[in-house]
Order: structure tokens, then sequence, then C-alpha cells
């Protein structure tokens, strides 16, 4: 993640495509459910730019639906918070939008494979490790 970090700091302001009027917001996790209804109801109010973000959003038409109707004020950009190469290409996407981020909202989690049912010791190690990678160190990792 050093490398994200050398990144950031090498990024130049893009006064062109930011608008000092909009307050950016990007959404990890918009491909349903909390994270596809705050792209929807942000939107709603003009003073938003919403960048929402989901592993892949060729496949997400409702996502591309409502990101649609407010082309002017939002994107989709593909962003896998548990991958270090994923986050590092967005920045790149990212910033050929805006020089900055007003508000992250790290809504992207991962859970086991049968939750809710699972009991408290019904898992897998691999699984843990996914889950953690993703809820703790991609989440810890996109604030970075």
């Amino acid at each position: 993640m050093d490398r994200i970090s050398h990144l950031m700091n090498q990024l130049k302001p893009n006064p062109t495509a930011s608008q000092p009027d909009l307050q950016y917001v990007l959404i990890t996790g918009c491909n349903r459910g909390i994270g596809m209804g705050l792209v929807a109801k942000l939107l709603e109010n003009p003073k938003y730019y919403v960048i929402a973000t989901c592993r892949s959003p060729n496949k997400q038409h409702k996502l591309r639906a409502v990101v649609s109707k407010y082309a002017s004020r939002a994107t989709i950009v593909p962003l896998d918070i548990s991958n270090d190469a994923s986050i590092l290409k967005s920045i790149g996407r990212v910033s050929a939008i805006t020089n900055r981020i007003d508000v992250l909202i790290n809504n992207a989690a991962r859970s086991v494979y049968n939750h809710p049912y699972e009991s408290t010791l019904d898992f897998s190690t691999d699984e843990l490790m996914a889950v953690l990678q993703t809820n703790v160190v991609g989440t810890a990792n996109m604030v970075k």
C-alpha cells in the first residue's frame, strides 16, 4: 500500500474536472442494497457528484440505470477493495473526474458463505481471511 500513498502524493489538481459547487462522494460496494440506495438518494440532491464503485460494473444493470439518469453528476468506477491493484487503478479513474473526494462511504463488505445462518465456529480459514481482507484491510486501505 506504500505504492498507493506514493501515487496519491503525485496526483496534480485537476481544476477543469472539479466543480467547486459540487461535493464529490465516493461510495464503495454499490452493486445492491445499502450502497445502491445511497447512490440513488444522494443523486436526488444536485449538490452531489457520486462516484459509485463495485467489482463488476458491467453486470450491474440496476446501478447503471440509476447512474445514467444523472450522467452529468455520477459515474461508476470498477473497484474491488480487497485488491491493491484494483485500488490503484481506481485512483487513476477517479483523478480523471476530480482532484478531491469530499465524502468517502466505505460500504463494501463481504461475509461468510452461509451468513446469517452459520454458527459461531462454522467458517473456513480461507473464508475468514477473505472477510478480513475485505472488511478490515480493504476498508483501511480505502481510507489511506
